[in-house]
């Protein structure tokens, strides 16, 4: 989730890898990987690199995933065409550059 300290913007998890359930907000790979597209579908992610809705960040349970779980993950979601997957840093430099914060609109 996307919000903001003035003007900083401040990412939040939208969903977690962690564990191995398919519902939920802590997830394994392929509930992760469901989720995201079913969220798509009905809208509440975007893929508008302007709104807010286009970003998401999954923090990683280092116990219960691996590197492995991460790149496979990263490459279901890329295989669908729909997501773009990034550093952290890319994600922060994208937000700032093209999502507009409040007191800017």
């Amino acid at each position: 989730r996307l919000s903001s300290a003035n003007p900083k913007p401040v990412v939040g998890g939208r969903l977690s890898l962690w564990g191995n359930a398919t519902t939920g907000t802590m997830m394994g790979v392929q509930g992760l990987v469901d989720q995201m597209k079913a969220w798509l579908a009905s809208g509440e992610v975007s893929v508008d690199a302007s709104s807010a809705d286009g970003y998401s960040l999954f923090p990683v349970h280092a116990w219960t995933h691996t590197v492995g779980d991460v790149v496979t993950a990263a490459t279901m979601l890329e295989a669908t065409g729909d997501f773009e997957v990034v550093t952290p840093s890319s994600l922060m430099a994208a937000i700032i550059a093209n999502v507009k914060s409040k007191s800017d609109a």
